[in-house]
């Protein structure tokens, strides 16, 4: 098994929960996000660290991916649904919201207690207490967004995540629900299999996947994580068709081939890794900031590192709005 030892990150930013990095081949800009923070950052790999920026966002996002056609807009997996986001001010528009029907006095109300028997009751519970996480668009132009509930878990906590599938029409399909924390989501290279990760239930599932429709089948179990303190986050597909898994909790990003066995592993100096993505050869591997750490060391985390794993990624599509 091959193996990367990181001792130093590439950025230091000392953020909170840095997610979702993207590469955009065409311009050479790559970006990540810090959920928590509500910060988007930019830099071009080509000229290094120096070239940086934040920018504050106007509300939560999760994810984000290239808007076909669109040089100064992108498109974001957002609080309450699938919005434009300006990369440059922060500003975003929403196309569509995945709980449109809600009425906000009974949001307030109920943000942190069960829905009572009102007709808006559960639609407001969910717009109130869920966000987007993880996503990614399939070869189709469709934008895939898992969204979770950001509420702390309790015992008795049912699991309300959602994956949805957007459609360039901007239609709205619940693909999977009753979900605990729905997160990175990829396909293989000849478009047949569709990953997606459950964190809290430790696996990497596989599906079979319909490009042409957009239905997925056959759930089954890719990879499981063994430990109680450690879960997959977030996933990249490679050219030799691995996928990637972040390791949360257990400070590594995992090189899985497609019969689901351990080839590479990159250890990272800190423990909560969140989130891989290509820019050519290298792995930009994002990192969640360690609440139990005080001070800024590297084993904190909320840094962003880079490895050159000698392979390149799959091909990020793009959103295509009809």
């Amino acid at each position: 098994m091959k193996q990367w030892v990181l001792k130093k990150p590439y950025l230091e930013i000392k953020g909170n929960l840095l997610e979702a990095p993207f590469y955009d081949e065409q311009t050479g800009q790559a970006r990540f996000i810090d959920i928590i923070e509500k910060v988007l950052y930019t830099f071009q790999p080509s000229k290094g660290p120096e070239s940086l920026k934040k920018i504050k966002t106007q509300e939560t996002i999760g994810v984000t991916a290239n808007l076909h056609g669109s040089n100064s807009e992108i498109i974001a997996g957002a609080r309450h649904g699938l919005a434009k986001l300006n990369p440059t001010t922060g500003s975003l528009s929403y196309l569509c919201k995945f709980w449109p029907h809600h009425s906000p006095e009974i949001s307030q109300k109920h943000a942190t207690s069960p829905p009572p028997s009102h007709p808006l009751s559960h639609s407001n519970y969910l717009f109130t207490r869920m966000r987007s996480n993880d996503g990614a668009v399939d070869s189709r132009g469709r934008f895939w967004v898992g969204t979770l509930n950001e509420q702390p878990a309790t015992p008795s906590t049912k699991p309300e995540g959602v994956l949805f599938r957007i459609d360039p029409d901007l239609t709205i399909h619940t693909m999977l629900s009753n979900l605990h924390a729905p997160n990175g989501i990829g396909w293989n290279l000849s478009d047949t299999i569709m990953y997606f990760t459950d964190s809290t239930t430790s696996n990497v599932y596989s599906f079979s996947f319909d490009s042409e429709s957009g239905a997925i089948s056959n759930q089954r179990v890719f990879f499981h994580v063994q430990g109680d303190d450690e879960f997959p986050d977030g996933l990249v597909v490679d050219r030799e068709d691995c996928v990637w898994t972040a390791l949360w909790g257990g400070g590594k990003a995992l090189r899985i081939d497609a019969g689901g066995r351990v080839v590479g592993e990159v250890i990272l100096p800190t423990a909560f890794v969140t989130c891989p993505v290509f820019v050519g050869t290298e792995l930009l591997i994002t990192t969640r900031g360690d609440p139990g750490r005080e001070g800024d060391s590297i084993e904190r985390g909320g840094d962003v590192y880079m490895v050159d794993v000698g392979v390149r990624g799959a091909m990020k599509r793009d959103f295509v709005l009809s």
